[in-house]
């Protein structure tokens, strides 16, 4: 009986773990970036649910400068296909010049996540923000 109560828990937890995994592995917002003519940023504004996260996707070359600013309770992270991890745009991140740019080390595609902490998603938490991006 114990045997099987273990199984019993084992296959609860790889199922709850498999459905709540795919509920993240796509954002609940993608977004291609675009910027007016002749301006250099773009603003959006959204709203971050349970364990989900916003995604915004850009072109950039190798060398430009980026600039990431969220209001709001969010966190915001850059991912890029040849990145070894992802880049915070946390305020003390090390990844960030002393202006809070982060220079592009690729040419390509980038990705924006923006996304709520674990915790504020467990209390239930859906807040509101605003991201700023500027590429120079």
């Amino acid at each position: 009986m114990k045997k099987f109560v273990t199984a019993a828990l084992m296959a609860t937890l790889a199922i709850t773990t498999t459905a709540s995994m795919a509920a993240v592995d796509k954002p609940s917002k993608a977004v291609a970036v675009k910027f007016k003519a002749g301006a250099s940023g773009a603003t959006y504004n959204g709203k971050i649910k349970g364990y989900g996260y916003d995604q915004y996707s850009f072109y950039a070359k190798k060398g430009q400068a980026l600039k990431v600013v969220t209001t709001g309770n969010v966190d915001s992270y850059l991912f890029h296909n040849r990145l070894a991890d992802s880049v915070t745009f946390g305020e003390y991140s090390s990844d960030l010049d002393s202006n809070g740019d982060y220079i592009l080390p690729y040419t390509g595609t980038y990705q924006v996540k923006v996304m709520q902490t674990r915790n504020d998603a467990r209390k239930g938490k859906a807040p509101s923000y605003t991201l700023q991006l500027t590429i120079r």
